[in-house]
């Protein structure tokens, strides 16, 4: 009997299986690419953190100083609190909204990144049939490592 490593053999049907959450996880690109979003949005985030800060400032400062601060004083502080609480909303939204889109925009290029890597396995190996979401699938068909290497590879 004819066996081969990481696969199945029916009637000369060679089948693997891909681990396609673990490679959306691990891949080398997947990981440059989080870092890359994070880079990209740092500024953006220091910026939201700072309103944040300085909200938490004002309010300590207005509940702190109220009885002895001027209504002049109080109210400017009061407007400038609800101005900056506008920013920090309108601010938070854009960045999640522009965060969402830019990781979609990167999660589908490392999808076809991965995609060609286990064609590529596939292709090389001499596969049939390779299958992401089994209802079960025995540790000798899993070829997930080797697409990992594939990756590795192509960084």
């Amino acid at each position: 009997m004819m066996g081969y490593s990481s696969s199945v053999s029916a009637q000369g049907t060679k089948i693997g299986y891909v681990d396609t959450p673990r490679l959306m996880k691990e891949a080398p690109q997947v990981i440059a690419s989080q870092k890359m979003l994070e880079e990209e949005f740092s500024e953006r985030q220091q910026m939201l953190k700072s309103y944040q800060q300085e909200i938490a400032d004002l309010e300590a400062d207005i509940q702190k100083n109220s009885l002895i601060m001027s209504s002049d004083e109080q109210s400017q502080k009061e407007r400038r609190l609800r101005e900056l609480q506008r920013l920090l909303k309108r601010g938070s939204e854009e960045y999640r909204e522009d965060v969402s889109l830019r990781r979609n925009e990167e999660l589908t290029k490392v999808q076809i990144i991965v995609r060609e890597a286990v064609m590529t396995v596939a292709v090389a190996e001499g596969y049939n049939l390779i299958v992401e979401f089994p209802v079960y699938a025995s540790p000798e068909v899993n070829i997930t490592n080797k697409v990992l290497d594939q990756l590795s590879k192509q960084r």
